[in-house]
C-alpha cells in the first residue's frame, strides 16, 4: 500500500486473508515519497525460507525476511510505465539458488545486484528507452540467463556472466593448511632429533 507519506509491504495469511504476518515500512517519511510506486515483488530463496525483494521508484530497494529488513540500498533505475520494469533473479547453473544475482531493469537502464547484500555488481544504460518488459533467456547456452531489451527500433541483447570467488573463510583455511605443512617440513628438517648422535648423517 502507498500514500503521499509512507508505503508498506504487508504480508497476510489465511483463507480468506485476514491474519497479518508482518508489515514493513518501505519508504519512511520524506519529500521523495510523493507518488511512490513499486516494481512487481520478487520472492527469492533465503537462508531461513523465502525472502521478498521490493524496489520503489523513489530510488530504494529492500530485501525483507519475516518482516525484518536484511538490507536497504539506493538504485538508479527509473520508470514511468510499470509494465516495462523488471525485478528478476538471474538463473546461473554455477551459483547456488540463494546467492544468484538480481536483475533490476527500468526504461533506460539496468542494474545487477548481489542477492546477499544488494551491492551493485554491474550496470548499463540502454541505447533507447525500453518499450516492453525485459526478457530473460539463455542466448548462448552457457547456463546463465541473458537479457533482451526491446526498444522502438531494435531488440538489444546483453550477455550476462556470473563469476564466483572463493570465500574469505576458505582462503584462511587453505592458508592455514599451507603454513602448517611448511612448519612441519622445517621442523622435520632442522629441528632436534632425539636419539640421533652427532656423528650420524
Amino acid at each position: 500500500t502507498t500514500s503521499d507519506q509512507l508505503c508498506h509491504l504487508l504480508a497476510l495469511s489465511g483463507i480468506p486473508t485476514r491474519e497479518e504476518l508482518f508489515s514493513v515500512n518501505l519508504c519512511g517519511r520524506g519529500r521523495d515519497n510523493t507518488n511512490v510506486g513499486g516494481a512487481p515483488l520478487l520472492v527469492v530463496n533465503g537462508v531461513n525460507g523465502l525472502d521478498v525483494i521490493a524496489a520503489m521508484n523513489n530510488g530504494r530497494i529492500y530485501r525483507v525476511q519475516n518482516g525484518r529488513r536484511l538490507w536497504r540500498m539506493r538504485h538508479q533505475v527509473s520508470w514511468n510505465d510499470q509494465s516495462v520494469v523488471a525485478l528478476q533473479q538471474i538463473d546461473a547453473t554455477n551459483v547456488v539458488a540463494a546467492t544468484r544475482p538480481i536483475l533490476f531493469a527500468g526504461e533506460t537502464s539496468l542494474e545487477i545486484l548481489a542477492a546477499s547484500s544488494g551491492r551493485v555488481l554491474a550496470t548499463t544504460t540502454f541505447p533507447q528507452p525500453s518499450i516492453r518488459q525485459t526478457v530473460m533467456e539463455d542466448l548462448n547456452g552457457d547456463g546463465t540467463t541473458d537479457v533482451l531489451i526491446t526498444t522502438k527500433d531494435a531488440i538489444w541483447g546483453f550477455h550476462v556472466t556470473v563469476r564466483t570467488g572463493t570465500s574469505v573463510f576458505f582462503r584462511i583455511v587453505v592458508g592455514g593448511l599451507i603454513m602448517g605443512l611448511m612448519l612441519a617440513i622445517l621442523r622435520n628438517k632442522f629441528g632436534p632429533h632425539p636419539g640421533k648422535r652427532s656423528t650420524d648423517l
